[in-house]
């Protein structure tokens, strides 16, 4: 069999690792190794230093003659006062007896005033204050006393007749409720208000001494049908 010489050549190719020399290789290993073995030392030297055993520390022994005192605390003094304001026992009050009387009462809950019996007073308040009372609220309801009135008004000329109504607060006759219940602008409104004029000054002059004269004789002086 024969061997081309140009075999060789035409073989795999070399890798680029084979291609390097085996000495660097053994050189870097060397220096990996070396590396960590200073890292592992450092290491330890920390660990070492930082757990390092401190002495302890001991208290400072208790003097001897260091003597804790005690002040003894006074004894409570109780008034009379306040002795009787405490309930007592009712076995020391009721002793041997079986009936809870008033000494017994007086024993455990000390002594308490007696109630007196006043014979002017008479209900919660007096007969006086009462009616006083009284005629002020009438006094307070007749002043916002309020109602209204309807009367049959005759036109000032004669002519014809008006229903009328008007507004009495506190017994005086209300000057815009005159006729409100006719249109307010219109012919009838304003002549319902001239006869209410008149009937007023009628009214005030039979004379009386009710409230209604009064108040007639008041709208008759002070109303005015065209306001």
């Amino acid at each position: 069999m024969k061997h081309d010489p140009d075999d060789w050549m035409r073989g795999e190719p070399l890798r680029a690792d084979e291609l390097r020399p085996r000495s660097r290789v053994v050189a870097s290993s060397t220096l990996y190794r070396n590396v960590f073995l200073l890292m592992v030392i450092l290491a330890g030297c920390a660990y070492f230093f930082l757990h390092e055993r401190r002495p302890e520390q001991t208290a400072p022994p208790v003097p001897r003659d260091l003597e804790v005192r005690q002040t003894p605390a006074e004894p409570s003094r109780t008034t009379p006062q306040a002795r009787a304001a405490i309930p007592q026992p009712l076995a020391d009050c009721i002793k041997d007896g079986n009936v809870i009387d008033e000494s017994v009462v007086r024993c455990r809950f000390g002594q308490h005033p007696e109630p007196r019996d006043d014979p002017q007073a008479q209900g919660m308040v007096s007969a006086a204050y009462l009616a006083q009372f009284k005629a002020g609220q009438q006094r307070v309801a007749r002043q916002h006393q309020q109602f209204s009135e309807t009367r049959l008004v005759q036109q000032w000329d004669g002519k014809a007749w008006y229903t009328a109504q008007w507004l009495v607060v506190d017994n005086q006759i209300d000057s815009t409720s005159v006729c409100a219940n006719l249109r307010r602008g219109s012919i009838e409104f304003r002549e319902c208000r001239k006869g209410a004029k008149i009937w007023f000054r009628d009214e005030c002059r039979k004379g009386g001494d009710d409230a209604s004269h009064q108040r007639y004789c008041s709208a008759a002086s002070g109303f005015n049908p065209m306001g």
